[in-house]
This record gives C-alpha cells, structure tokens and sequence, in this order.
C-alpha cells in the first residue's frame, strides 16, 4: 500500500520512471519486476488498469475515488480509500477469539482513529464538503473498519474549521480517550509530520503494555517491528540533518524517543 500510494503521487505528477522505481520497495504482491511495469504507467488511469489486468485487489479501492480524483485531481480520496481496504480486509482475516487477534484488533483500531484525526487536520478549511468530505472518513464501529475514537459526526462539523490551532483544540475534546486527547492539546499546529509520529507512539505502546503482561503474545515481535522502523526514520532522519545542515538541537527536537514514556 505504502508503494501503490508513491506510485499514485508519483504517477500523478509525472515522475519520470526510474526516479519512481528507485523509491519504490518490493513487498506483498509487487515484486520488483511488477513495480518496474508499475513506475512505467502513462497516468492514474492506465496504473488501474494495469492492476485490473492482474486481478489485483487492489484495483477496486482505487476505482472507488477515482471519480473524485477526476474532479479534483488529487489522490487523497485514492490515498483513503486504499487505507480503508486495507484495514477492513486485516479486520475480517483477524479471528476475534484469541488473543493475538484482539492485540492485532486493537492496534488496527488505533491505526484507523489516527487516519481519520490526521485527514481531518490535513484538510480542514480545504473546502471539502458534502458527500466528497464524508468519503475521506474510514467507517468506524463494530462491524466496520474503525476504533471510534472520533465519530463521523464529529469529523464533518469539525472539518470546517479553517485555523489549524482552533481545529486541535476542538478535536481535543471531541475524540473520545485521555491518550487522543492528550497527544492533541500538546501538537505543534505547524507541524502534523510531528503529530502523526506521536499517534504512532499510541500503537506502539499498546503493543508494549500487550507484551509486558503476554510476552508470548503477537504483541512482542510486533512492537520489535515497531522499533526497528523507528530507527530507520531516526537514521534518515539524522541523514537529512547532516545534509541541510541542520541545527543539531533542531535535530534532537524532531527525532522520535519511542521509549521516552514507556511504563517502568
């Protein structure tokens, strides 16, 4: 998912192939010749065409906000709807009745509540309205896809705030949980990047309070995961730092100290 969404962006704006190839990382079904025929697309249309040809299942998400894409020529809707089938099909594969499906269940949950928090954030005031706002929302509840931690309700009204400090705030008392709103009343409104990196850290502590009293759970290798992606984005984090020469406490202030909160 993460490739089919560079692939959209990439694709969209007429990356030329190989610089999309190049970023591009072989997992799940696309292998590095798929991602090669992929990065070749001529635009949006012929990449869907190309996972229709494969009987991708990937290919019916993206139909379903391509019409917006048409009208508005940006890949959000595509973007959301991608995340939405992924966490429905994760959801529906997971059994309900072990506990390693309500740890993955769990964490899915919190996934979905981020999603849904930080659409809000990115396109608030952008005058989405109407049907078009509510299709950027991933269904919460119980048979659906979502934790629900913010309602649907709640992300309609709220997405016509324009300020962006105004919008936190009020998200704040609107979702439902002390971690959400925590994590909220103390963002950065000028950096979101920030903010999603300290929803991340909710799922990963989840995962770390799951292995702590089960560790012979799923809980313990996936919070592993967890901390070895945290490293990657700290190490190409110090890299771009080293780079534009950025000021090494402005580094330290960005850098992410997953463990920094974690219960003794």
């Amino acid at each position: 998912v993460y490739d089919l969404k560079a692939l959209l962006r990439g694709v969209d704006r007429g990356v030329p192939r190989e610089e999309l190839f190049d970023v591009m990382i072989p997992a799940g079904e696309f292998d590095r010749a798929a991602l090669r025929q992929l990065s070749g697309a001529r635009d949006v249309n012929d990449l869907m065409r190309i996972l229709s040809t494969w009987g991708s299942p990937y290919a019916a998400p993206l139909k379903r906000g391509f019409k917006s894409y048409e009208r508005n020529r940006s890949t959000i809707e595509m973007e959301l709807a991608l995340d939405s089938f992924v966490a429905g099909h994760f959801l529906s594969a997971v059994s309900e009745g072990t506990e390693d499906g309500r740890i993955i269940r769990t964490m899915i949950s919190t996934r979905v509540d981020t999603a849904n928090v930080m659409t809000l954030i990115k396109v608030g005031g952008e005058g989405f309205t109407g049907p078009t706002l509510a299709e950027l929302f991933i269904e919460g509840g119980g048979g659906g896809v979502g934790g629900g931690r913010l309602s649907k309700s709640d992300f309609l009204k709220l997405a016509e705030t324009e300020n962006r400090e105004t919008l936190l705030t009020a998200l704040a008392g609107a979702v439902s949980g002390r971690d959400f709103s925590d994590v909220l009343l103390e963002a950065d409104s000028e950096e979101p990047s920030l903010l999603e990196e300290r929803f991340e850290e909710l799922v990963c502590m989840e995962l770390f309070r799951a292995a702590l009293s089960d560790p012979l759970s799923i809980a313990l290798p996936a919070v592993f995961i967890y901390m070895k992606v945290r490293e990657v984005k700290n190490l190409g984090t110090i890299t771009r730092g080293k780079v534009f020469d950025i000021p090494e406490d402005e580094l330290r202030r960005i850098l992410i100290y997953p463990w920094q909160s974690a219960p003794a």
